[in-house]
């Protein structure tokens, strides 16, 4: 499960709780105990729980802070903070519904966002503007699970067998182009048992566009047949 973690003055407490009770679909349990919960089709997409494990010390949880702005916005406040936990379900994508939430929350008391994949202290102008902080935005968790997946093997197999997914995806989408910096290889399979048989399946699948500032026009999943002899594309689906 994902999290996002909210930093508060603590004299403001009481105007967070209020929010919640206003804001979110349901909630359970009292006070401190109490969870609330906001909802996508019934069912709970964000589960927000205020945290007390720093309430009397701040700082084992920002000792690993190296971000130079979160740096500077901690010689600011002192040890007088709140915390408040979201888990977002890994049942949604949650990126709407988290940045709505923190958007609005925000806007009635200033605070501080923590996702999992950078150690920066989001504002609400910069959640709201995407500013890009190592080159991502607030909860690009998408983005993220890219980059770490684009190892140099990886990304070496995309370029090998780019030259004949160009030519598949111009023969049938002329006027289509991708990036390989978002694509995906969905599966790779050794199609013969055995140490020394080089005969593979590879599908990947490409987000294809027209033209640099247009929509996407949606992925495009082609499977190689990869031998020794050479390479082919056998199938291209979208």
């Amino acid at each position: 499960m994902r999290s996002v973690i909210l930093i508060f003055e603590d004299d403001k407490q009481d105007a967070i709780i209020r929010f919640f009770d206003s804001y979110c679909n349901e909630s359970f349990g009292e006070w401190p105990e109490k969870q609330w919960n906001v909802l996508v089709n019934d069912d709970a997409c964000l589960y927000i729980n205020p945290i007390f494990e720093y309430e009397d010390d701040f700082i084992p949880f920002i000792e690993d802070i190296e971000d130079e702005d979160s740096l500077k916005i901690l010689k600011e406040i002192d040890n007088n903070v709140v915390l408040w936990g979201i888990d977002i379900s890994g049942r949604h994508d949650g990126r709407k519904e988290v940045t709505e939430l923190i958007i609005q929350l925000f806007s009635v008391e200033s605070g501080y966002a923590i996702d999992d994949y950078t150690d920066h202290f989001w504002t609400m102008e910069e959640i709201q503007n995407k500013k890009l902080i190592k080159g991502h935005a607030f909860f690009d968790f998408k983005g993220c699970y890219l980059e770490e997946k684009h190892t140099d093997f990886y990304d070496a197999l995309l370029v090998l067998t780019d030259p004949y997914a160009r030519k598949a995806l111009t023969n049938k989408y002329p006027s289509r182009s991708y990036g390989l910096w978002n694509a995906e290889i969905l599966e790779v399979h050794r199609k013969t048992g055995g140490y020394s048989n080089y005969d593979f399946t590879i599908k990947v699948k490409y987000d294809t566009y027209t033209g640099a500032h247009n929509p996407l026009e949606g992925p495009v999943t082609l499977t190689f047949d990869v031998k020794l002899e050479g390479v082919t594309v056998t199938k291209v689906e979208g």
